[in-house]
C-alpha cells in the first residue's frame, strides 16, 4: 500500500458520501503516515459527515461552520 493511493481511494468514496469506505482507506492513509495533516482533516469531516443525511448531487466542498 502507498499513501497517495490510499489517499486517492479515500477520496473518491468520500465525494460518493461512501463514509465507511473512505474512513477505512484514511485509516490506512494514517497507519502509514500518523503524522499527515490532509488525512487527519479528511478523517475528521467523514466523521462529522456521517452525521448528516446523505445530499443530493453534493459537490464534495466542505463548508466550515466555525473557526
Amino acid at each position: 500500500k502507498n499513501l497517495i493511493g490510499e489517499f486517492q481511494l479515500a477520496r473518491e468514496f468520500y465525494r460518493k458520501q461512501d463514509w465507511s469506505n473512505a474512513k477505512k482507506h484514511l485509516s490506512a492513509c494514517i497507519q502509514l503516515r500518523p503524522d499527515d495533516v490532509p488525512t487527519r482533516i479528511y478523517f475528521d469531516r467523514v466523521r462529522e459527515m456521517e452525521k448528516t443525511p446523505f445530499i443530493e448531487n453534493w459537490d464534495g466542498v466542505h463548508v466550515f461552520k466555525h473557526k
